[in-house]
């Protein structure tokens, strides 16, 4: 069975065929134009006819051309001084193309408008800073007033009224101090240390006596010299020992002793201020503190006054005025960078130079087209051959088929990626819609401004 799709594709190679034949036929040396294959879209049904449901698919020609593309020009007039590509070059989205003449004014007024923004900024920040640092200084001397205000009146309050119950209270506790390092220092007498001092010292007493025999014995006459030799050294151990044990125990006797000496000082010291709390207060104290008070409040009123002047910044006229030269000059910045941009013709995708008609020395024209760029690395068929009958059954996504007078054995997948609102009627009345195909796929055999056939299915 032959299917419409293979139908299709003889149809094509068959006028490709006929066109190849006339054209053959017909050469006289000049140039043809092949006759542009008619639309295969449904027909509407005769008004008041009985309804059909017509063809399953619907067949739109369409021209193919690559899925970006733009004319490019310069946003003023001017002399172009550089070319720095080639017609056909790859290029980068921001590469610069080309420049015009008179770089050096722009580059002076950018100059003179970042000098004008520094100088603007600078007085901007002065005035803040300024303020900011006084307002920062008053509120760390009011701050300081307040503590000093604080501890004169604590010192008052002390010289007034002495704390004689905490004075006893640390009387009491250093007195048990006291007694606590006295009782560890008799304990010391008596402790562990002792002991072993006690025992080293017994077993001095026995080794010098087992040697002090032994020695005697040799100085009467034959002995055993090894066997004194060996007390003699148990002996010296003992020494050792003994040694060892005293230093321990006078060492502890020492601590304990310096200990005890400590919480004497402490005592007396506290015995002393709970006297001296018992008395009255010194009336030229008094009088100096109380005009150390009376000075801390006097400081700390002035510098609320300060503060409450500084807090809220700079003059608001001031601010506003120093604030608005900074707009004004970025403003003026901005400005002379966007001019000079206009001397830069810029890629705005990347994609390849279809098209360059651009030297050095040549005055050009704003928005005079001098080149078109092209990203080829997808493509797309614009047709302009839909009619109204076929568009209700044609969505965004659908997929479709295409295929290429150029490329008989070519069949490649796409789907719909924008179908237009508006619509176009024909000398004829025929009311037509403009759909773009995008391409799912690609062949090195494509090229930009192929006729194409778009085959939609209108019965998913």
């Amino acid at each position: 069975m032959i299917t419409e799709h293979t139908m299709k594709r003889r149809l094509i190679a068959a006028l490709g065929c006929l066109s190849l034949i006339v054209a053959a036929c017909g050469n006289t040396g000049l140039a043809t134009t092949p006759t542009p294959l008619a639309s295969t879209t449904s027909i509407a049904p005769t008004a008041g006819a009985p309804v059909d449901s017509g063809p399953s698919t619907a067949t739109a020609q369409g021209q193919l051309t690559p899925k970006r593309s733009v004319s490019l020009g310069f946003a003023i007039s001017g002399l172009v001084t550089e070319v720095l590509v080639t017609e056909g070059q790859s290029v980068e989205a921001g590469q610069v193309l080309a420049y015009l003449g008179g770089r050096e004014n722009y580059e002076a007024a950018i100059s003179a408008a970042q000098k004008g923004l520094i100088d603007a900024q600078q007085s901007l920040n002065s005035l803040l800073q300024n303020t900011t640092t006084e307002a920062a200084n008053a509120q760390v001397e009011m701050v300081n007033a307040k503590q000093t205000v604080s501890d004169t009146e604590k010192a008052l309050f002390v010289l007034l009224y002495p704390d004689v119950s905490g004075a006893e209270k640390q009387v009491a506790d250093l007195q048990l101090d006291y007694e606590n390092a006295l009782t560890d220092l008799q304990l010391v007498q008596y402790n562990q240390n002792a002991q072993r001092v006690q025992s080293a010292k017994a077993g001095y007493d026995a080794a010098k006596f087992a040697y002090d025999r032994a020695q005697a014995a040799c100085d009467a006459g034959p002995c055993d010299q090894a066997f004194r030799d060996k007390l003699y050294t148990i002996f010296l151990n003992a020494d050792d020992q003994l040694t060892a044990a005293n230093i321990a125990h006078q060492n502890e006797i020492v601590n304990v002793t310096a200990a005890l000496i400590e919480a004497e000082i402490a005592l007396n010291q506290a015995k002393a201020n709970l006297a001296s709390l018992s008395l009255p207060p010194d009336p030229m104290k008094v009088e100096q503190a109380e005009a150390s008070l009376a000075l801390a409040q006097a400081n700390l009123t002035a510098a609320n006054t300060y503060y409450e002047k500084v807090k809220d910044g700079p003059d608001q006229e001031a601010f506003i005025s120093a604030q608005a030269s900074v707009d004004n000059a970025e403003a003026s910045l901005i400005a002379a960078q966007a001019e000079l941009t206009k001397l830069e013709l810029r890629a705005p995708f990347a994609g390849t130079l279809a098209e360059l008609d651009l030297q050095a020395g040549q005055f050009v024209l704003t928005g005079q087209k001098i080149c078109q760029l092209a990203d080829f690395s997808g493509w797309v068929v614009e047709t302009s051959d839909v009619d109204e009958y076929a568009l209700p059954s044609i969505a965004m996504g659908q997929p479709v088929q295409v295929t290429f007078v150029a490329l008989p054995d070519v069949v490649l997948a796409g789907h719909v990626g924008f179908i237009s609102p508006l619509f176009q009627t024909d000398k004829e009345g025929k009311t037509t819609y403009m759909v773009q195909i995008v391409l799912d796929e690609t062949r090195p055999s494509l090229h930009w401004g192929m006729t194409a056939f778009v085959s939609f299915n209108l019965n998913p």
